[in-house]
């Protein structure tokens, strides 16, 4: 892989302090990356990182979040709170008027 550096900043209390970050990308995601900024989409190599960064960030988000729904649900298979399957479709065809 290639080895690309990013300016980043660390924030602390009393400062903003930079560095430089050695990371290695496959060539196929240089590529990917260099074809968006050819075509604008981004103005250079940190602000993709950033966005990839943002955009797992918020996954695990959203992962945490169905985590959570699926604990709430186990839980009320426990307690014996559920419907049975074939009621559940027969409400949502009727709700959207299949027959």
């Amino acid at each position: 892989g290639y080895s690309r550096y990013l300016r980043c900043r660390r924030m602390s209390r009393l400062k903003v302090s930079e560095y430089i970050m050695n990371i290695q990308l496959k060539p196929e995601t240089e590529e990917l990356i260099q074809a968006y900024i050819d075509t604008g989409r981004f103005e250079n190599i940190e602000d993709a990182v950033n966005e990839a960064f943002s955009l797992l960030l918020d996954r695990e988000r959203r992962l945490e979040e169905l985590r959570g729904k699926i604990a709430v649900g186990t839980e009320q298979i426990k307690n014996g709170q559920v419907t049975d399957g074939e009621v559940v479709f027969a409400r949502l065809q009727a709700k959207i008027g299949v027959a």
